[in-house]
């Protein structure tokens, strides 16, 4: 009878640990859950501040093109005095002055600005043309 006694402890011991173990990959698996949802709040919270942040970015790096573009644009206000002085024709091909205009947008994208050109090209172009145009 004590043989069998000790089997069902044995048996008992052996039951128990396995509860043990199958209950800590539980909690370990559930633990990965927590520590995953907290990382990810965290880096939500994070871009979020850095979406605010790059978008500010923007709105000055549109601005600092636009001006340096527009400081292009002056020389353009003397070409009606250039042909009324001179009694010229009228021009049938682009001022010399146009395509310095953007030139700084296109220097900006080949150069300092070239890592942001896959993703803002387009936007900031369209941006910096519109603010340009409108002056």
């Amino acid at each position: 009878m004590e043989a069998l006694a000790s089997g069902n402890q044995l048996d008992a011991a052996w039951y128990s640990r396995r509860q043990f173990s199958g209950w800590r990959c539980v909690l370990e698996f559930l633990n990965r859950i927590i520590i995953t949802y907290r990382l990810s709040d965290a880096l939500q919270e994070s871009l979020t501040g850095l979406n605010a942040y790059f978008e500010n970015l923007s709105v000055k790096i549109v601005t600092i093109l636009t001006k340096r573009c527009y400081d292009n644009l002056l020389p353009v206000r003397s070409i009606p005095t250039q042909l009324r002085m001179a009694n010229k024709r009228t021009p049938t091909e682009p001022s010399s002055f146009v395509p310095s205009i953007l030139r700084p947008l296109k220097q900006f994208f080949d150069g300092q600005g070239s890592s942001l050109k896959d993703g803002y090209l387009q936007q900031y172009s369209t941006e910096v043309f519109n603010h340009v145009t409108q002056r």
